[in-house]
């Protein structure tokens, strides 16, 4: 929606500020031609360069851009919706593990005509994601068993999250395609970012880093921590 100050960015796919910008014309210099048709052509890029934001130049007939405080990366918008890139992307999580890939991909595609769909197939991309951990192909009980290894109460309470409102839109549950509530597509990304934040992305860092010590001191280390 356009009226909102920061969302999941179009071009870099991370949850950021957005800053917006008024064509502030009501005809189209170029000729007349739909907005459609002037958006396939070649100055379009020429209207997305970061450094050019003179959407007067253009004469644009009621679009607004937005331009993202992460990426710095324009997007073109008409009567509240995207019309430059025609197709939302989110980026999956870097270290989403190749099995997971697919249901995420999917899930994106289909989260506009059906956040539904979208909110199931999430909850798929979790039960994989759980079965990479632990082995077990049952979420409930996948989740038990980190929950009992002493996880961090936030990251099961995002698996829980994910699980139900998956399940439950599989039940005909109504899952909006933005939102800050469980029941968005947008919520749910972000808590599969979460997660995989915390059980794969950190903990590889901190062993690259760990890694990196005198093989002496890490073996002192590891006998006095038990590790």
């Amino acid at each position: 929606m356009v009226t909102k100050n920061s969302f999941y960015c179009s071009r870099c796919g991370v949850l950021s500020k957005q800053r917006w910008f008024l064509s502030g014309v009501s005809s189209l210099e170029h000729g007349c031609e739909d907005i459609n048709t002037f958006l396939r052509r070649d100055h379009t890029q020429t209207i997305l360069k970061k450094d050019s934001i003179n959407f007067h130049a253009f004469a644009i007939a009621g679009l607004v851009a937005s331009q993202c405080d992460n990426c710095d990366e324009l997007c073109l918008w008409r009567n509240g919706e995207i019309a430059y890139p025609s197709v939302a992307t989110i980026l999956p999580p870097n270290d989403l593990p190749e099995e997971c890939l697919a249901d995420f991909q999917e899930a994106v595609a289909v989260r506009n005509g059906s956040p539904r769909a979208g909110a199931a197939l999430l909850r798929a991309c979790l039960e994989k994601l759980l079965m990479k951990i632990t082995g077990k192909d049952n979420p409930s009980e996948a989740i038990r068993l980190i929950a009992q290894a002493g996880a961090d109460p936030t990251v099961i309470k995002s698996m829980e999250i994910l699980r139900i409102t998956g399940n439950k839109a599989l039940h005909g549950y109504a899952i909006a395609a933005d939102g800050d509530n469980a029941a968005s597509f947008s919520s749910l990304v972000e808590l599969i970012s979460l997660i995989i934040e915390e059980r794969i992305t950190r903990p590889k860092r901190v062993e690259q880093l760990y890694n990196n010590l005198p093989k002496e001191e890490r073996e002192k280390a590891d006998r006095k921590n038990g590790t």
